[in-house]
């Protein structure tokens, strides 16, 4: 009969041991995987003029040498962020953008990273150039120092009929045709029409041109 209380300790004591087992092996298959590290590169951008789209394509890799898929990307102009896109099975991601200003824009863009799959971030820098956008007018037949006004800038043109100007800003602008002078006073000119059936001198354009 003294036996009984001893074997009802042992067994509880057996218990105990193998719960501590089955603990210690639950915590051990949850430990958290590695953190796999990403690079994030930005193709050379072709060249934009105002008002018209610059097309930013980067890619997200790892560093297995593996496409990242699926992931957001955030990129920002001169701080502020721009656009967000995702990565496609290529981990390739291509962002539009577009400023109405010519200049040199501080273009960055980031990856933030995940836990699952657990990714670390990266980030890339570079810069957006926008060009000014050029008017040109043809004179028919080619004629030289034939001038023009664009919101009161004069140009005039070469000697292939080509006037040529460049804005830096996209908007609504007058253009006008400056007084013909000619040298030769046997010879007279006169404006006849635009290429578009437009027959006042003065007109109303948009940059960019459509």
């Amino acid at each position: 009969m003294k036996l009984y209380p001893m074997l009802r300790v042992c067994a509880v004591l057996t218990l105990i041991l193998l719960s501590f087992f089955s603990f210690a092996s639950t915590v051990e298959a949850k430990a958290p995987a590695a953190t796999v590290g990403t690079t994030l590169t930005i193709e050379p951008i072709a060249p934009a003029s105002v008002g018209n789209p610059a097309f930013i394509v980067l890619k997200l890799i790892s560093s297995k040498g593996e496409p990242v898929v699926n992931q957001s990307i955030d990129v920002f102009i001169d701080g502020e962020r721009e656009r967000r896109a995702r990565t496609d099975k290529t981990g390739t991601a291509t962002v539009r953008i577009q400023r109405d200003v010519a200049g040199t824009y501080a273009l960055s863009a980031t990856f933030k990273g995940t836990k699952l799959p657990s990714l670390g971030s990266s980030k890339i820098d570079g810069e957006l150039i926008v060009s000014p956008a050029l008017v040109e007018i043809l004179v028919t037949p080619p004629l030289p120092d034939i001038k023009f006004s664009l919101d009161g800038r004069v140009f005039k043109s070469d000697a292939y009929g080509v006037a040529r100007i460049e804005v830096k800003e996209a908007g609504k602008y007058e253009i006008d045709i400056l007084p013909l002078e000619v040298a030769n006073e046997n010879i007279q000119m006169h404006f006849g029409r635009w290429s578009d059936d437009e027959f006042q001198p003065v007109r109303v354009i948009e940059v960019p041109l459509k």
